[in-house]
């Protein structure tokens, strides 16, 4: 709807301040997890292998014969995969000394100095040890870098050769040759956290060194950060207001040659080479300051690791104090969006008699779905088998008929803009509050009844029946249709649980008893229901379970736009609560957590959708 146009942009804003720093707040707790264990298993050698003591002189270079989805062995079984990669090097060098021996690279042109780099790179990569191979590795790149500064310093033809052999060895294949320079490379690359690092975006520069990866930037941060014993700020707030997280330190003691004060004039490969100075020690790079000046507090003992109490305890609280500073304006925006949520009156810029509430604005687009699902059932089944559709499909109890409304007002002034209520949505809204009562909640749970049929109502709009070849009126709702319009007002019911509390003379927001797994449960059902709808009516790409066919690509399209409203309806609920879910920082975290199984949800609902032979739209178009 467009009145919630501001709440829309005003959230997205929220998202967009929030969110950077939400990504380096998980990419940081992954990576010093990671980080600590391998520090303490370094220290008391827990477990084999001991990643920050080795180098790695086959970083990069393909594993023979492991599968692709098998990739993140190079991150867990770093010394298994170096023996593979040392075949697949031993493999490419033999290729390289067998074209040198039969005359192919001279028989194609390779020059003099093109064939005196080959064979230099086929001598070391045919060696049995790693730390030659590497050393073949090393002389490739070499040869890219001055292909790169001085394109005629080798042929065509050995250029595209340099390239081939790359190629082959893997991607960014380069030896890593201080102790622990590998652990960082392949945590970037393959760990579980991968994936989402990649998307994580750090400052390039932390300290005296160039950080180009995330990696680089955190261990630094390690040394560097912001000091949490006395009292630092780990967050700010940019210019243009992004909120940005920077990783604090885990050191005890702090460097004292100004490798945390400069201004990023060392390469990042100097992160684990340059001298780390002490008042105690010097150590060889950050690994070695690592090691040998992490909190005990964080250290923990040889039974169990110190760092998620110390973090809880440290950093998540840091950062929970900082929510609620954050949270006071987003709480204006969940406050609207409650108000248009459950608001009962209508709206000029609406241009029609839609309700302007979304709570009942969504109601009404049910209950026209549902109605023209239900119909298309019955009088498919009625002209199709001649007879009327079976007492299994509808509700066992029957709904009382509703009272006859009363007269129907002139047509009113709204906002400015004169439009006519059309009779029709009076009767009905006036016959659902004098009928029944409508599903809502009692006793804080939601009421289970049924949707008003259309020919149950038709002798109240026209007072006699309507003229139809078809016996009216057919009883009842259908039991799908009960079900669905359940599950519904079961989510809306869940919106009712976010509410405005006067806490310590303010007005604040709560939904302590609202988490959006539940809100995401309750999507799922009514996409499942919804789907049973769809089999009924044979509309999905399997015609098992229809009991109708329906006729022509003109009627398939009005049941396929109902069935993806119904969905579409159902995430725009869900939508809602998430919005005013993200307002502390247990529920951002939630959402956080959640991420990837929404994904994997909606990608589900897409599927189902496209199996009913649409899209995911509404009809009507956006709220």
């Amino acid at each position: 709807m467009i009145n919630l146009t501001k709440i829309y942009e005003a959230h997205m804003g929220w998202q967009d301040m929030l969110g950077t720093l939400n990504s380096q707040y998980d990419a940081t707790y992954s990576f010093y997890k990671d980080l600590v264990d391998e520090i303490r298993n370094s220290k008391w050698k827990l477990s084999s292998p001991l990643r920050l003591e080795l180098v790695d002189p086959l970083f990069g270079v393909k594993a023979n014969g492991l599968p692709d989805d098998k990739a993140y062995m190079y991150y867990l079984k770093p010394h298994f995969t170096e023996n593979q990669a040392s075949e697949t090097a031993a493999i490419i060098g033999q290729d390289i000394q067998k074209k040198l021996d039969d005359g192919t690279y001279v028989a194609n042109y390779f020059a003099i100095y093109d064939l005196r780099v080959l064979k230099d790179v086929a001598q070391k990569l045919s060696s049995n040890d790693p730390l030659v191979q590497g050393q073949g590795v090393a002389a490739l790149n070499k040869a890219t870098d001055r292909m790169n500064t001085d394109p005629f310093s080798f042929t065509i033809e050995m250029i595209n050769e340099i390239r081939r052999l790359l190629a082959e060895l893997g991607e960014g294949a380069r030896p890593l040759m201080k102790p622990g320079q590998g652990f960082f490379a392949r945590y970037e690359r393959w760990s579980d956290a991968a994936s989402t690092l990649k998307h994580t975006k750090f400052p390039h520069v932390s300290g005296s060194f160039q950080s180009p990866t995330p990696t680089d930037y955190m261990a630094v941060q390690a040394v560097c950060g912001p000091d949490l014993s006395k009292g630092e700020s780990m967050t700010t707030v940019a210019f243009g207001g992004a909120a940005r997280f920077t990783p604090p330190r885990i050191v005890s003691q702090t460097p004292t040659n100004w490798v945390c004060e400069g201004l990023g004039d060392l390469s990042a490969d100097m992160i684990f080479s340059y001298p780390f100075q002490s008042a105690k020690t010097t150590e060889e790079g950050v690994v070695g300051f690592l090691k040998n000046n992490i909190r005990p507090e964080i250290l923990g003992t040889t039974d169990s690791s110190g760092f998620i109490k110390w973090w809880e305890n440290n950093v998540e609280e840091q950062i929970r104090a900082k929510y609620k500073e954050f949270s006071r304006s987003y709480e204006e925006i969940v406050k609207n969006l409650i108000t248009q949520l459950h608001a009962t009156k209508d709206s000029s810029f609406n241009m029609g008699p839609a309700p302007n509430g979304i709570v009942q604005s969504i109601r009404q687009q049910l209950r026209l779905d549902l109605l023209v699902l239900g119909e298309l059932l019955k009088d498919q089944y009625q002209i199709q088998k001649k007879q009327p559709l079976p007492i299994q499909y509808f509700n066992s109890k029957e709904e009382p008929a509703p009272i006859k409304p009363p007269e129907i007002p002139r047509p009113v002034m709204a906002g400015g803009a004169r439009y006519y209520k059309p009779t029709l949505r009076l009767t009905l809204l006036q016959a659902l509050k004098n009928g029944s009562n409508a599903p809502g909640a009692v006793d804080a749970q939601p009421t289970q009844t049924s949707i008003f049929e259309y020919d149950r109502l038709a002798p109240l709009l026209y007072g006699q029946p309507v003229a139809t070849t078809l016996p009216t009126p057919r009883g009842h709702a259908l039991q799908l249709q009960k079900e669905i319009e359940f599950e519904f007002e079961t989510l809306l019911w869940m919106l009712r649980r976010i509410k405005v509390a006067r806490i310590d003379g303010q007005d604040r927001i709560t939904s302590n008893e609202l988490e959006n797994a539940d809100l995401e449960e309750q999507v799922q059902k009514i996409t499942s229901k919804a789907e049973a709808f769809g089999k009924l009516l044979g509309v999905g790409e399997s015609q098992d379970g229809a009991i109708v066919t329906l006729p022509t690509k003109e009627v398939r399209d009005v049941a396929i736009n109902a069935l993806e409203d119904i969905m579409a309806l159902a995430n725009e609920v869900h939508m809602y609560g998430a919005i005013a879910n993200a307002v502390s920082w247990d529920k951002i975290r939630n959402v956080e957590a959640a991420s990837d199984t929404q994904k994997e949800f909606n990608s589900k609902v897409q599927k189902q959708v496209q199996q009913l032979g649409g899209s995911m739209t509404r009809m009507g178009g956006p709220r």
